[in-house]
């Protein structure tokens, strides 16, 4: 089941999510309406979505790196496997509609880029809306393709110890202890990341200092070692650290979100350990 919210709001376009390989993306979906020659980028079309998968060195099958929804220059309806839950438009949805939906999902774009007759929407899931003569053109969420990284030795000098992210988790617990949540969240997500980055590691995929956190969930959820439950409320922190790391206002921040977030932490540190390692 597919919703324009949780799309806009995590990325997920229903089952498919980026980082996801082709051939799952195919099983989940089913034949698609067609589908390029080319094979890297292999593109997939189910109406009016178009799933773009590129090659990565390592990997067997191409995985996705850009989701769009087109609903111009020519109207189409989502096939049935994609359809909106929440806004199924029967006509090309205008600029008033789509800010309509947004104001009442309240998730307000945090850039906008206007021409004389377009406007860029970018909103903090990375989902970018395109609004043309004053009609929706479409809906685009991407994750850039980057240069293979040259073979090097699997944790960067860099990384935290185990300590140091043991030592970040209390102090997210004392900055709870005063009420202080948006210093609760800073702090312990630094130590979520820390810690999905050994994960990751311990996983085979990037777990190298600097690779943006949004890819590194995708990572995680497209191997299947996160569910997409949890990546769905992971991503919905990331977002809200982000905005208390900009001076944005964390909408819908409170305690308990934060607590989850220590105890998650605190859980998949026992898992990300090396081999010969205790807690």
């Amino acid at each position: 089941m597919a919703t324009l919210e949780e799309f806009m709001r995590t990325g997920h376009l229903g089952p498919v999510v980026l980082g996801m390989p082709s051939n799952d993306a195919m099983t989940a979906l089913g034949d698609p309406d067609d589908i390029s020659r080319k094979s890297n980028p292999l593109i997939l079309k189910y109406g009016p979505v178009q799933l773009s998968f590129w090659k990565t060195p390592g990997r067997r099958a191409p995985q996705l790196r850009e989701i769009a929804i087109a609903f111009q220059p020519e109207f189409e309806r989502l096939p049935e496997s994609l359809a909106f839950m929440d806004w199924n438009p029967v006509e090309p949805p205008t600029e008033a509609e789509f800010r309509s939906f947004i104001k009442r999902i309240d998730y307000p774009p945090v850039h906008l880029v206007e021409g004389p007759n377009d406007k860029a929407l970018t909103f903090l899931s990375g989902v970018a809306a395109l609004v043309s003569d004053g009609k929706l053109h479409s809906l685009r969420l991407q994750q850039r393709e980057t240069k293979a990284p040259t073979p090097a030795p699997v944790i960067d000098d860099r990384e935290a110890t185990l300590d140091q992210i043991q030592g970040m988790l209390i102090e997210a617990e004392h900055a709870m202890m005063f009420g202080a949540y948006r210093a609760a969240l800073l702090i312990g997500w630094a130590g979520l990341e820390a810690t999905l980055r050994r994960l990751a590691i311990r996983e085979g995929r990037q777990g190298k200092v600097g690779i943006p956190p949004n890819i590194l969930l995708r990572e995680l959820v497209a191997s299947g070692r996160l569910k997409k439950e949890e990546h769905r409320w992971l991503e919905m922190l990331r977002q809200m650290r982000t905005a208390a790391a900009h001076g944005l206002a964390p909408v819908g921040l409170n305690g308990d979100m934060v607590n989850r977030l220590i105890e998650f932490t605190h859980g998949v540190l026992e898992e990300a350990q090396t081999p010969g390692q205790t807690p």
